[in-house]
C-alpha cells in the first residue's frame, strides 16, 4: 500500500541531503542573476564616479560567486 501511495505522491518522501543541495545551489543562482541584474541597472543610472566603482566591484563579487557555483555543479556533477 505504501508503494503505491508513494507512486501517486500522498505520501511525500524526506528529501535527501543531495536534493536540498540541489534546491539550494538553484535558489542562490537565480537570487545572483537577479542581483546582477539589479547593479546593472544601477551602474547604468549612477553618475556618482565613486559609487560607479562601488557598482563595479559588487558585480565583480557577484560574477564570482557564481562561477564558483557553477563550477562546482560542473566538478561534482551535482546535476
Amino acid at each position: 500500500m505504501k508503494e503505491l501511495l508513494k507512486k501517486i505522491k500522498l505520501i511525500k518522501e524526506p528529501k535527501k541531503e543531495e536534493d536540498l543541495k540541489k534546491e539550494f545551489i538553484i535558489k542562490r543562482l537565480k537570487q545572483i542573476s537577479d542581483d546582477i541584474e539589479k547593479i546593472n541597472l544601477w551602474f547604468q543610472m549612477e553618475k556618482d564616479d565613486n559609487l560607479i566603482d562601488a557598482c563595479i566591484y559588487q558585480r565583480e563579487v557577484l560574477n564570482a560567486q557564481y562561477n564558483y557555483l557553477i563550477n562546482k555543479i560542473r566538478t561534482k556533477k551535482i546535476f
